[in-house]
């Protein structure tokens, strides 16, 4: 984020996270927080058959691979 005068705040630093929910049936639904809006989240819904294909058609899958370790994955009960 660019901020003109350069002063940003330790609170303004903390950006809400990309998300994935996988739903049943081979459904996964992707939350990204728009930046500029302040606070609204854009949702979209896929399969993981696309994305499974959008990675290969990319030749993407190191870059995936190295994704991983900044994942975090939380169980919801």
């Amino acid at each position: 984020m660019v901020w003109p005068n350069k002063d940003i705040k330790e609170t303004e630093k903390q950006l809400e996270p990309n998300w994935f929910e996988i739903k049943h049936q081979n459904q996964i639904v992707y939350h990204s927080l728009v930046v500029h809006s302040f606070g609204e989240v854009q949702t979209h819904t896929t399969t993981a058959n696309t994305i499974i294909r959008r990675i290969n058609a990319d030749h993407a899958e190191n870059k995936v691979r190295r994704m991983v370790v900044n994942m975090t994955v939380i169980k919801d009960n």
